[in-house]
């Protein structure tokens, strides 16, 4: 019912949430985030989060033309970084 009284002849989706409208608005899990919000909380640039991509460090999915990761890819990442798998040997100096 609108306002004054009467029937709606359409159901709106945003008005008509469902019983588990605030289950899902309370879960902490978020199955997929941007890359670019993760890269800003770990302090390093895009370009770093492409050279990571290209690597194969990173594991991202595409949807619509952005790039997002999963917790278990971050996860992945983090051990793997915790374990060394990324470290580089140091050039010599000429």
């Amino acid at each position: 019912m609108n306002t004054n009284g009467a029937e709606r002849p359409y159901s709106c989706f945003f008005l008509n949430y469902g019983p588990n409208f605030m289950n899902i608005q309370q879960t902490k899990h978020r199955p997929l985030r941007p890359l670019s919000d993760w890269l800003k909380e770990m302090g390093v640039t895009s370009i770093t989060g492409y050279r990571w991509r290209l690597r194969g460090w990173l594991k991202t999915t595409v949807i619509a033309g952005r790039q997002y990761l999963s917790d278990e890819a971050i996860t992945e990442f983090q051990q793997r970084a915790a374990k060394g798998e990324f470290a580089a040997v140091p050039k010599k100096a000429n």
